[in-house]
């Protein structure tokens, strides 16, 4: 899910803006509003930050942060901080984000606990570290289980012998996976081409 963050000062146009989007995004954003202070420290969270018009003199500092972080950012001018233009923009920025967005499944054995969530969660946050933007799934291995258009399936190594492995499928060392060792994984995500073929399917 993309993050989205409004800076403002007081808060209330901008609290009313983003409870309004939150209902309407149909789980593709959520968004967030901070005031200047902890927006500071947690916009690096976030995949689109818009800067309401009321802190206009924050946003060459943000857009400094932003560059940093490959992070969209965008002033609001007052004749657009309502919810249609807030909106509007949103829509725009967050479907040119999801087109950059790796989506990765996660396939276990149905009879297998938490240890994939906490594999898939160390690995989507050293992703963020990398200016990654992911998408994860976890899905129970099954004949059809493949048929959605991942960008990469990972297999739990228990799998290994009903899954065989290519360009878009990776079986997890047993190791790695036990000790929550991501690093092989997201160096080998890092130099994938997302217009792979997927050759399993």
């Amino acid at each position: 899910m993309i993050r989205v963050l409004i800076i403002c000062s007081a808060g209330i146009t901008s609290s009313m803006i983003a409870d309004e989007l939150n209902q309407s995004s149909e789980g593709k954003y959520i968004v967030t509003n901070m005031n200047i202070s902890l927006a500071l420290k947690e916009y690096w969270k976030y995949q689109l930050i818009l800067v309401a018009p009321q802190v206009k003199f924050l946003y060459e500092k943000i857009e400094v942060l932003a560059l940093e972080h490959n992070i969209h950012h965008q002033l609001l001018d007052f004749d657009k901080y309502n919810t249609k233009s807030v909106k509007d923009i949103v829509d725009s920025t967050v479907t040119e984000i999801e087109q950059k967005v790796m989506h990765i499944c996660f396939i276990k054995d149905k009879h297998t606990g938490y240890l994939p969530n906490l594999f898939m969660n160390k690995l989507v946050s050293e992703l963020e570290k990398n200016d990654v933007v992911c998408m994860s799934h976890i899905e129970v291995f099954s004949d059809d289980v493949f048929n959605n258009n991942f960008d990469i399936y990972l297999i739990e190594p228990k799998l290994m012998f009903y899954v065989k492995e290519n360009d878009k499928v990776w079986i997890i060392r047993t190791q790695e996976y036990q000790s929550l060792i991501v690093s092989p994984t997201i160096e080998r995500i890092l130099s994938f081409p997302k217009d792979v073929e997927n050759k399993y399917l």
